[in-house]
């Protein structure tokens, strides 16, 4: 059963990097781009005090909610922290 779930989670994430390698660089420019910017914030504000993320509060999902919506993905991630569910 675990020689299974590899087997589809190994699938899953080769056809995730094919698919990534078939966007146009425009695309992955652009997702790149709010991925900065938005852990950029979350950085800026974490420096400040403002907020405080550990390094176990930014998981592949919230930087991967980052990364798609840029800055306004890092507030939702910050508002998700603060209200305990991501």
């Amino acid at each position: 059963m675990s020689q299974l779930v590899s087997f589809v989670i190994s699938v899953a994430i080769l056809v995730v990097i094919l698919k990534i390698i078939s966007l146009p660089i425009r695309i992955i420019i652009r997702l790149l781009a709010n991925s900065i910017l938005g852990l950029a914030l979350i950085w800026v504000l974490g420096s400040l005090g403002v907020i405080t993320l550990t390094i176990a509060a930014l998981s592949w999902i919230s930087l991967a909610i980052i990364g798609f919506f840029g800055i306004p993905g890092a507030i939702l991630v910050i508002m998700l922290s603060i209200f305990g569910i991501l």
